[in-house]
């Protein structure tokens, strides 16, 4: 399963990538545990995005597909292949 994940400013100066096509060996994942498997993959957005706490950071937010997707929903979206994932502040520029 690809998906394609998008980021904007300033979390994409973390991996210096704004977009990645990630390779995702089981299909199913919900956008949550995709956001919290990238950052296992890319310390750097796990520290943005969740922050010490451990809580997601809800200066960001995230589209699938280019539809909003709450955080508080997020367990319950699940990706497919091809989905595009965009994460990034609301009033960033690009």
């Amino acid at each position: 399963m690809i998906v394609n994940l998008q980021l904007g400013e300033p979390i994409w100066r973390k991996i210096n990538h704004r977009e990645l096509l990630v390779d995702w060996a089981l299909p199913g994942i919900s956008v949550s545990e995709f956001i919290h498997e990238l950052g296992k993959r890319y310390p750097e957005l796990t520290e943005e995005v969740f922050g010490e706490s451990g809580d997601f950071n809800y200066h960001f937010i995230i589209f699938l597909n280019g539809v909003q997707v709450r955080w508080s929903e997020s367990r319950q979206t699940i990706l497919s292949n091809d989905d595009e994932v965009m994460i990034m502040m609301p009033l960033s520029g690009g």
